[in-house]
């Protein structure tokens, strides 16, 4: 059973999969990365070594399924949101907006600038 959130996208040959709750960054072959496909969608390990088998090759399929199940025993693919609320808090209240102002009196004096040279 998958749990957990993962982003998965492919940018200049590169597949990348993102584990939003662990923070996990991976790059993933072509061949694990259709595997993963296949098992978000909810096949069998049977089903996609038959599926994509003579493609790659079912030692290699096998491996990466391996691979992926490995993973998500680590916590690093599929984890659980353990993130809680805390008692007391006020969780209803959103922060709209920050603003940090690291100086107000510019020190560069660059005669370019909008603001009088930092005057």
């Amino acid at each position: 059973m998958k749990e957990g959130i993962i982003h998965r996208f492919s940018l200049f040959g590169t597949n990348i999969v993102v584990d939003v709750n662990s923070g996990s960054v991976h790059v993933f072959d072509s061949v694990s990365y259709e595997v993963l496909d296949n098992y978000l969608n909810n096949l069998s390990e049977e089903e996609i070594v038959e599926k994509i088998g003579n493609k790659y090759g079912q030692a290699q399929v096998r491996e990466a399924y391996g691979e992926i199940l490995q993973m998500k025993e680590d916590n690093l693919l599929f984890t659980k949101d353990d993130y809680s609320f805390i008692p007391g808090l006020n969780n209803d209240v959103a922060l709209k907006a920050m603003c940090l102002h690291v100086s107000h009196d510019c020190n560069m004096r660059c005669r370019y600038c909008f603001a009088s040279k930092g005057d």
